[in-house]
């Protein structure tokens, strides 16, 4: 399973590269050029894991989904490739009612998760005012949860967890729709594959356990264009 999602990760990603080179080759006119910088504000939204060690044994959840801002800045290598660093923060809420019958309880759950990326993206002009690129990249996260219980007798209780690491080989593929000569609309999709882990303290023994997984992101936010040649 591993396997198969890295293999898709990594054919989408040549497929993608492949057909903008071939686009890119196409057209007279390219938007990158050396020295161009794109500074971008995005709202995200994207999946994210956490760790529960209230447990007899720690366990993993599925994927949350959280919304969050992420800024990033690319620099442009040549007429088409760039440099690109961006960085974000994650916030999510849900309730849930657990049937236990007669002991029903709500569970207030809280995520919280950062991360920083770094990769490469190819970019090819479509026309004047439409841009698309894609590109693998390295990226860097942590999240943790925090567990709130209402119980039916009026009593509550709560715990924190510890946080969940990740790195991740991230490829995305996105567009940018030019309203201007320095100003624009920028939107991406990506897909991670990660390896996680966190440590947790079970029978007076420090534990790492470990985990591989996979997850998206989607961006649209602004973007402004500085310099270039």
């Amino acid at each position: 399973m591993k396997s198969k999602t890295l293999t898709k990760l990594c054919l989408i990603l040549f497929l993608a590269l492949f057909g903008m080179r071939s686009l890119a080759q196409d057209q007279g006119e390219t938007f990158m050029s050396p020295g161009k910088v794109i500074v971008s504000v995005q709202l995200a939204a994207g999946q994210v894991r956490v760790a529960d060690t209230n447990g007899v044994l720690p366990s993993v959840f599925f994927p949350y989904h959280e919304n969050g801002v992420d800024l990033g800045i690319s620099y442009g290598i040549n007429n088409h490739w760039a440099a690109s660093l961006s960085g974000n923060i994650g916030f999510s809420s849900h309730k849930l009612t657990v049937d236990s019958t007669p002991n029903n309880y709500v569970e207030n759950v809280k995520t919280s998760s950062w991360g920083i990326r770094g990769g490469l993206d190819f970019y090819a002009q479509v026309s004047e005012w439409f841009v698309i690129f894609a590109g693998p990249g390295v990226r860097y996260s942590r999240s943790k949860v925090k567990l709130d219980v209402e119980n039916i007798d009026g009593t509550s209780g709560g715990w924190d967890n510890p946080w969940f690491s990740s790195v991740s080989l991230s490829g995305r593929l996105g567009g940018m729709i030019n309203l201007a000569e320095s100003f624009g609309i920028y939107g991406s999709f990506g897909q991670q594959f990660s390896y996680s882990w966190f440590d947790v303290n079970s029978g007076g023994q420090d534990q790492k356990w470990k985990v591989w997984h996979s997850a998206w992101d989607a961006k649209m936010g602004l973007a402004i264009y500085l310099g270039g040649e």
